[in-house]
């Protein structure tokens, strides 16, 4: 799965993309600020988005989610800001809730490749910290 990582903390990134590319994924970024994401979505075409929704000192993950919609580009909250998240579940599939465990990334992106593929995680896979918005079916 190729991967779209939105990250402004270093630290956090780099283990995301480690974590990731350790369990197979292409990833894309990672990429801290919208204009840099917006780029690299359009170029690679990712098959998910994890974003975090404070960017550049405001909350342009949320006008970076609300874009990658636009181009069919299913994306993941990965933050702390869980009012804000779900506040605006129409640009996002769910969110991982920070902190989260970094070793678990790679059944967490197998979660939500179900879910992305239409069908309903097994539960072993859906950990705590990643809540989904809408109906599974």
């Amino acid at each position: 799965m190729k991967v779209l990582v939105v990250e402004d903390e270093p630290l956090t990134a780099f283990v995301l993309k480690d974590e990731l590319e350790n369990a197979g994924h292409e990833v894309i970024g990672p990429v801290a600020e919208l204009g840099d994401a917006l780029l690299l979505a359009r170029r690679h075409r990712p098959d998910l988005a994890l974003l975090e929704i404070e960017l550049e000192g405001g909350f342009a993950g949320l006008d970076l989610a609300r874009e990658l919609t636009r181009l069919d580009i299913p994306c993941v909250y990965a933050t702390a800001q869980s009012t804000l998240a779900r506040a605006n579940s129409g640009c996002a599939i769910g969110y991982l809730a920070k902190p989260f465990n970094p070793t678990g990334l790679a059944e967490i992106v197998r979660a939500i490749e179900q879910v992305v593929a239409g069908k309903f995680p097994t539960a072993l896979l859906v950990p705590p910290s990643l809540e989904f918005f809408g109906r599974l079916s």
